[in-house]
């Protein structure tokens, strides 16, 4: 159970950030909390609520030089369906 727990997690914050996370936001957002907490849940708790409040959550990051194929999905999928992108466009964005 608690594999799935952290996978979970793991899978809340790549689509709460709309793309995959690097090795150092896994082990801040996901790792790390399942490391401090003594309960698997509260673990979850942590990383949803730690993923809610970062700014790659609330803000869209805006074009520039640095813009790759899941800015372009994020940027599209909100400008069609005022969400963010499902499985399939996050896919076409890797």
């Amino acid at each position: 159970r608690p594999a799935k727990l952290k996978e979970f997690a793991r899978k809340f914050v790549e689509r709460a950030f709309r793309r995959p996370l690097t090795d150092e936001q896994k082990a801040l957002y996901v790792d790390r909390q399942f490391a401090d907490a003594a309960d698997p849940a509260a673990a979850v708790k942590r990383s949803v609520l730690l993923a809610l409040k970062s700014p790659r959550f609330l803000y869209r990051e805006v074009g520039g030089p640095g813009a790759d194929g899941y800015d372009v999905a994020s940027r599209l999928s909100f400008a069609l369906w005022d969400t963010g992108p499902d499985a399939e466009l996050m896919k076409a964005a890797g």
